[in-house]
């Protein structure tokens, strides 16, 4: 049976629905310039927003799964691929932002009290 293709019009309101609750996600998370953060339904977005990958992730694989040529480990490897490098550049960015900046307000507001020096 031959999965229905979605032309690309669907896909990108589909996409716009992903960026939408992703917002929503970060917002229910962060204050900013002392604004409560944003009780926008952060759960709910976290579900919607994983059921929407997995429908898109599993839409765009059909058409290999149907030919038999869908390989998992190279599905693996790509996403890893691509997610990884960024995971360790924000990773390194947080890294440093806490050594030259985090680290020091602590220091100076706790004055010493950890055994810091």
């Amino acid at each position: 049976m031959a999965l229905p293709i979605l032309n690309a019009m669907h896909f990108t309101a589909l996409q716009s629905l992903r960026f939408l609750f992703l917002l929503l996600i970060f917002l229910s998370h962060y204050s900013f310039a002392g604004i409560p953060p944003l009780d926008a339904g952060g759960d709910c977005g976290v579900a919607f927003f994983f059921i929407l990958s997995g429908f898109i992730t599993a839409h765009s694989r059909g058409r290999q799964i149907e030919e038999g040529s869908y390989s998992h480990r190279k599905f693996l490897t790509s996403r890893f691929l691509k997610l990884y490098p960024l995971h360790l550049l924000c990773l390194g960015a947080a890294l440093i932002i806490h050594w030259n900046y985090l680290s020091k307000k602590c220091y100076l507001c706790h004055e010493g009290r950890f055994g810091l020096g």
